[in-house]
């Protein structure tokens, strides 16, 4: 009787190397940030504000095992990247690369500083909502107000 061919718990390709669970090392990290990711307190601020917002969104989706970003809105993939991390060389080095393979992949990729959605919340739900006007996102009066605004500012 033959043994059953094991798959990786994230993509589902069959094992096949050293790896136990996962087909590469990339694979294990995503499947660990999906299933283990504990809501940090600028996520939770982001994710009431598109609720509240009536933004159909997706949480910590993975992309193509690229990355895993904290919201993604239809081809917007949206971080709410937290000051420590993000701003180490090797980090901003990485999230660099990150951002280029998913610009090619065509997502448009908005991060937002830990420290701005603390502090300058409104700033960022504007960017945000002018991003989601472009795009064509467009939930409830969200749209329609970003048009007004915009004719004002002109």
């Amino acid at each position: 009787m033959k043994a059953q061919e094991k798959h990786c718990k994230n993509c589902n390709k069959p094992l096949t190397g050293r790896w136990k669970n996962y087909c590469s090392r990339r694979c294990g990290s995503l499947y660990y940030i999906k299933n283990n990711h504990k809501e940090t307190d600028i996520e939770k601020k982001l994710r009431e504000w598109l609720v509240s917002q009536g933004i159909q969104f997706k949480i910590q989706e993975s992309i193509s095992n690229i990355t895993v970003p904290d919201f993604l809105i239809d081809k917007i993939a949206v971080f709410a990247d937290g000051d420590y991390w993000h701003d180490k060389p090797r980090r901003k080095y990485l999230d660099q690369r990150i951002n280029t393979r998913l610009e090619k992949l065509g997502y448009k990729v908005l991060r937002y500083k830990g420290s701005d959605i603390l502090k300058n919340f409104e700033t960022v739900t504007i960017d945000l909502t002018n991003n989601l006007c472009q795009a064509k996102v467009n939930p409830n009066n969200i749209y329609s107000e970003w048009l007004e605004r915009t004719k004002k500012e002109k």
